[in-house]
């Protein structure tokens, strides 16, 4: 590549060749976690090679969401204290993907500010390209609960059916799930529990408790994950509740 580079400028009759040259290419960017969720921290990395003839000294090297050139904003940046010719360095950042949902591009970008005198300076941007999904959010809501029998006697069994849906994009596991006796933000008295082995993202489980109550009204309110086990999108959709005679 080195040897190439010099003939490709000898050719477009570039003369003026005993300078450094600074390249990035998208290969040379690399993420830590290629399918990242929202709230990660992702570690971002790249190589940045000289192919010229001369070293290319505290070689600042810029990351950006987005296109700098069209508003993209600094994410971070590093300095390489040299890169000899035909060598290369190499930089990386952190990076928390706070909101940050759906398709990103990075852009690294060696020595911006041309404090450095190169052969070229068309080669010092790449970009890569990533889709971050939405963490886990479960939901319930009223019409998600049922009763296989509406008017059970007292004493008699019957089962209480919760659908559980995560509307996130991410999968859930395991997802606790609880049902008490009133509102268990207001002193509702847990009857009992059970955890499902995981709700796939887009999809939804299904929470089944068998009872079997004394005579009397109550308000039956089931809550998913109620000791806030899985980090969600949004925590205040979790709790809804059904009424039995």
């Amino acid at each position: 590549v080195y040897s190439t580079a010099l003939a490709v400028w000898v050719l477009k009759g570039i003369e003026d060749i005993d300078k450094p040259n600074l390249t990035i290419t998208s290969s040379d960017i690399t993420i830590s976690n290629a399918h990242p969720v929202e709230g990660d921290t992702l570690v971002i990395g790249c190589t940045v090679a000289n192919t010229g003839v001369v070293p290319a000294e505290s070689v600042d090297v810029k990351f950006y969401q987005g296109n700098p050139e069209e508003g993209g904003e600094l994410i971070g940046s590093s300095v390489i204290l040299l890169i000899e010719p035909a060598e290369s360095g190499y930089v990386e950042i952190t990076w928390v993907l706070d909101g940050i949902i759906g398709e990103e591009e990075i852009y690294v970008w060696a020595d911006p500010e041309d404090t450095i005198e190169e052969i070229s300076e068309e080669d010092n941007v790449a970009s890569y390209s990533f889709a971050s999904a939405s963490k886990p959010d479960l939901t319930l809501s009223a019409a998600d609960i049922s009763f296989d029998n509406n008017a059970p006697l007292a004493g008699e069994s019957f089962t209480l059916t919760a659908i559980i849906h995560n509307i996130g994009e991410t999968d859930a596991e395991p997802v606790a799930v609880a049902l008490y006796q009133s509102d268990p933000q207001n002193g509702g008295i847990k009857l009992t529990e059970l955890t499902l082995s995981g709700v796939y993202a887009g999809s939804y489980g299904s929470a089944c408790f068998n009872l079997a109550l004394s005579a009397g009204n109550y308000d039956l309110y089931v809550e998913v994950d109620p000791l806030n086990l899985i980090e969600e999108s949004n925590e205040t959709n979790n709790i809804a509740s059904g009424s039995i005679t």
